[in-house]
């Protein structure tokens, strides 16, 4: 059992059915939990801002992401769709190691993720993902920040 007796845990609002459900089912196992409702995230969040001019600062001074996209801060923008192409000349010649991908994160977050899977593209983690495939067949050894657009 839980060192925390009655925890709370917090669960958007799906339906008052459900939500019942739930609280009988922790109930009936006897799990000590508080279980809370709290209000799921609506349309016009997603859409508006109290402070739409402001922007979202990089928290690093050698941040690969704002380095390769050439502007400090571009790490932090959100819901993007975006293209990463390699940058070996015979590859950029052939048409090759294009990839198109889109976020609702930090861009800087997914383009790590990237980088990571180029970097080690025999790793059982990255194996299946584009860029290490990419390199597995193209490129047969690690990755340079450089080697992206």
């Amino acid at each position: 059992m839980s060192s925390f007796p009655n925890s709370p845990l917090l669960i958007a609002v799906l339906a008052t059915l459900i939500s019942s459900k739930i609280k009988e089912a922790a109930k009936s196992l006897q799990i000590p939990i508080r279980v809370v409702t709290t209000p799921g995230k609506k349309l016009r969040d997603f859409l508006t801002s109290s402070r739409p001019r402001d922007k979202k600062k990089c928290s690093t001074n050698n941040c690969r992401t704002c380095l390769a996209l050439g502007d400090k801060g571009q790490c932090t923008v959100q819901n993007v769709v975006y293209e990463v192409k390699c940058g070996y000349t015979e590859c950029l010649q052939s048409g090759v190691g294009i990839y198109n991908g889109e976020t609702y994160r930090p861009i800087g977050e997914r383009f790590i993720e990237h980088y990571r899977s180029a970097n080690n593209p025999t790793a059982k983690s990255y194996r299946d993902m584009p860029l290490a495939k990419h390199y597995n067949s193209h490129h047969p050894r690690p990755a340079s920040i450089r080697d992206w657009n």
